[in-house]
C-alpha cells in the first residue's frame, strides 16, 4: 500500500511540474519569466545577478565565459560552474552583494573542502 502512496504523490509532482512549465516565444522552451523562482539565475556567460532575493542580492562575474546556475536563498549562495569552450579549468570570479567585512564559508566540490573568507569593505570577494 505504502508504494502506491509514493507513486501517487510522484505523480501529482510531475503534474504540478508540467503546469507550470510553458513554452515562451521569447525565452524558447524554458520557464517563463512570471514562474523563475526568486533568489536564482543560470545561463552562459561572463555576468550572473540575482535580484530581490529573500537572502542576498548578489553579482557574479567571471573572466572567461562559463556556465552558472547561480542561486540565493536561506543564508546561502550556491554556485554551480561549468566551462564552456575553454581549454583551461581554471577561471577567475568576483562575486558582489555580500555583506561588509563579514566571515563565510566557502566549501567546494564537498564539505570537507572548507575555506573561510571575509569579505572586503565593499562586499566582494575574489577567487580562482
Amino acid at each position: 500500500m505504502k508504494n502506491k502512496k509514493i507513486e501517487v504523490q510522484l505523480a501529482i509532482l510531475i503534474l504540478l511540474s508540467l503546469t507550470l512549465y510553458k513554452v515562451n516565444p521569447v525565452y524558447g522552451n524554458e520557464l517563463s519569466k512570471e514562474f523563475l523562482v526568486k533568489g536564482r539565475t543560470d545561463g552562459i556567460g561572463r555576468y550572473f545577478e540575482i535580484k530581490n532575493s529573500e537572502y542576498l542580492d548578489v553579482i557574479l562575474k567571471s573572466d572567461r565565459e562559463i556556465k552558472v546556475v547561480l542561486e540565493s536563498a536561506k543564508k546561502t549562495i550556491r554556485i554551480k560552474i561549468e566551462k564552456v569552450n575553454e581549454v583551461s579549468s581554471f577561471v577567475n570570479l568576483t562575486i558582489e552583494g555580500l555583506e561588509p567585512n563579514k566571515t563565510y564559508y566557502k566549501y567546494q566540490n564537498s564539505y570537507k573542502n572548507e575555506v573561510i573568507f571575509t569579505s572586503d569593505d565593499n562586499g566582494v570577494f575574489n577567487w580562482s
